[in-house]
């Protein structure tokens, strides 16, 4: 981990919009079909994780695609793990193993690979972040 890494603080209390500002910078997990822009002409207009970083989100993940639910809801799930609970990993010289804190792109990433690797499923490609991929939760 960056010692230098962004942090997010993962308060819900504090999610509320005033003047058309958030009080503190959310993190907006955006799981819905094209939530990132498309080809249609509303979509090349308004793009919404760009409306929430306006509005002062530190970080938005959306999708490029539509996504099925059922798929949304687990990849969200291993999403949240790996991003609140880290991951475990080995010490190459040592060989101990230990919990890696991650940042949301590694969260991201992993999630990404977890479901290529365990179920040949790519559609995890479909996600992006748009935030510096830095961002770790405050412990």
């Amino acid at each position: 981990m960056a010692e230098n890494a962004l942090v997010l603080e993962l308060e819900t209390y504090k999610f509320l919009l005033r003047q058309g500002k958030f009080l503190c910078q959310p993190l907006v997990f955006l799981n819905a079909c094209q939530s990132a822009g498309g080809a249609d002409e509303l979509r090349r207009t308004f793009n919404l994780p760009k409306v929430f970083i306006q509005h002062g989100a530190a970080a938005v993940i959306a999708t490029a695609c539509p996504v099925p639910d059922m798929f949304a809801a687990a990849f969200a799930k291993v999403f949240y793990k790996f991003f609140l609970r880290g991951q475990v990993v080995e010490d190459e010289t040592t060989g101990k193993k230990f919990v890696k804190i991650m940042t949301i792109g590694e969260a991201l990433r992993a999630t990404r690979w977890y479901f290529l690797k365990e179920f040949n499923n790519p559609l995890g490609l479909a996600y992006g972040v748009y935030s510096p991929a830095g961002y770790r939760v405050r412990m």
